[in-house]
């Protein structure tokens, strides 16, 4: 073999199934609609308005830390114990855009990292696939549920979405072009990605697998020093952070990762039908379209093993919480598969391809529209409770509340109590107790200014129990209903002081 031979091409290798490409500025064209799309359909009427749970927690951390940074003001909650990604990463990004315009304007930032991100899946699979399949993957990748979802919500996640398919993108780029210095940029964006949301590192040896396959044909082992080299740089990068900078994120990082206890058991079969339910389309597609590639089947097999490794460590570990979210996150790695389909579609008949991407992109349209509107009225509809709450507060000035899962209220009141005053029912100390104890023995010497329950926690329905059963200083004042998928789903228990009634 000569010398001649062992050069990559200087273009990247794309299938023959492309046989008509769009030009450049049609593709940005159809870019910039498949971005809109995704626009109309995150930021469509009928969505919560108020801040989601972990919205409210992230956001309101973020102003935190940003209080912290700016005026040096005593961070006492400690977020990096708990916290599932770096508290002053998202978080305060978040917090900058709502300082400027609101919730709606930290929800928008997340709907520009998703673009993004979708920016990103096109840009690996015209890599993998050429641009027609880049395509109707970036397409196919928008009309997702759990994608739609997440451009929505104010959270870690759009944000780790598009350093993921950034990550994704350059290692499939580096590999065609045999570009060997981009291993340790791809290993940067992981640990970004990590620090953003630390659920991702399963993403880092994948992409290096990802660059493996696609070069071990021009640099064999070479191709395995690359690889190393991504994951050495990225693990190497989140130590040094770790160590030099941020080491009490050691808490989040085995609460949240790697010592997860799940915080919303379900069974392996629920996990499995829900998963199904709201990806197994795309994942479908996406056997389907590897099957056109089998030639490439090392590939095929890598990206749909990254398809599903999110949710199926959900279903090990029997955890439900966000797998509404993290399914979403495969469908990038899926979606130049699904993209492959169509375009070997088209290489064989426009005739059949045109009315097959069709219906089939409609009927994922609907099914995203329809799972997305689902998830995005999950949480309720918090804005009597908080309308109460600041009813209460006027009544009892600088006086301790006591909320059940309140990071949304405390949010939304964030410049009319002090966050010092905030304790929720999760973890309590108090007169040298904890827990239970320290709960009954603030109740008993009047320490909260207003308590409301909805019993949805262990500790919530105890303390709630405790009010009811016993002679307390507080009375319950007020029942204020709240709604869930606009249906009743329960009440606000609004327990005050009894001293109140005397003046």
């Amino acid at each position: 073999m000569t010398v001649l031979e062992l050069r990559p091409s200087a273009e990247p290798v794309v299938p023959a199934v492309e046989e008509r490409r769009p030009r450049r500025w049609s593709t940005v064209a159809w870019l910039a609609a498949i971005c809109a799309g995704l626009a109309v359909t995150s930021l469509r009427p009928g969505s919560n308005t108020n801040a989601f749970q972990d919205e409210g927690l992230y956001l309101f951390m973020g102003h935190r830390m940003i209080d912290h940074v700016v005026d040096g003001v005593h961070v006492s909650e400690y977020p990096g114990g708990y916290f599932s990604g770096a508290p002053g990463l998202y978080p305060v990004l978040g917090a900058l855009a709502d300082s400027i315009g609101g919730l709606e304007a930290a929800r928008i930032l997340s709907l520009v990292f998703m673009m993004v991100a979708v920016i990103g899946t096109y840009g690996a699979g015209s890599q993998l696939f050429g641009r027609t399949a880049g395509l109707l993957g970036a397409g196919a990748l928008s009309v997702c549920g759990s994608v739609i979802f997440v451009s929505h919500l104010a959270t870690f996640d759009a944000m780790a979405m598009a350093l993921i398919a950034l990550g994704f993108w350059v290692t499939v780029y580096s590999a065609q072009h045999s570009k060997f210095l981009f291993a340790p940029i791809v290993g940067v964006i992981m640990a970004v990605a990590f620090f953003t949301k630390y659920g991702t590192a399963v993403y880092v040896p994948g992409l290096a697998l990802v660059g493996i396959v696609l070069s071990w044909n021009m640099l064999r082992w070479g191709s395995v020093r690359r690889g190393i080299m991504l994951c050495i740089t990225a693990a190497a990068t989140a130590f040094f952070v770790i160590t030099f900078w941020a080491g009490d994120l050691m808490g989040g990082i085995e609460v949240t990762t790697t010592d997860r206890t799940p915080i919303s058991p379900a069974s392996a079969s629920d996990l499995v039908s829900n998963s199904v339910a709201w990806v197994g389309p795309w994942l479908l597609l996406a056997v389907l379209g590897g099957l056109t590639m089998l030639r490439r089947w090392p590939l095929v097999a890598v990206l749909l093993l990254l398809s599903i490794i999110v949710p199926l460590q959900q279903i090990r570990i029997g955890e439900s919480t966000s797998l509404a979210k993290h399914v979403g996150f495969g469908i990038i790695f899926a979606a130049p598969l699904i993209g492959a389909l169509g375009a070997w579609l088209f290489s064989k008949s426009a005739w059949i391809a045109v009315p097959f991407v069709a219906v089939v992109g409609s009927a994922l349209l609907v099914s995203g529209l329809s799972h997305s509107q689902r998830f995005l009225t999950t949480w309720v509809d918090d804005r009597a409770i908080v309308e109460q709450l600041r009813t209460e507060i006027d009544r009892s000035p600088g006086k301790a509340v006591l909320g059940e899962e309140p990071s949304a209220q405390r949010y939304a009141l964030r410049g009319e109590i002090d966050p010092i005053l905030w304790s929720d029912t999760f973890g309590f100390l108090y007169g040298g107790e904890s827990g239970i104890p320290a709960y009954q023995t603030a109740i008993d010497q009047s320490h909260f200014g207003t308590i409301y329950l909805t019993t949805n926690t262990s500790n919530g329905k105890l303390i709630n129990q405790y009010l009811t059963d016993n002679e307390t200083p507080y009375r319950l004042s007020a029942k204020v209903p709240f709604t869930r998928y606009d249906e009743f789903a329960g009440y606000y228990l609004v327990w005050t002081p009894k001293v109140l009634e005397t003046r």
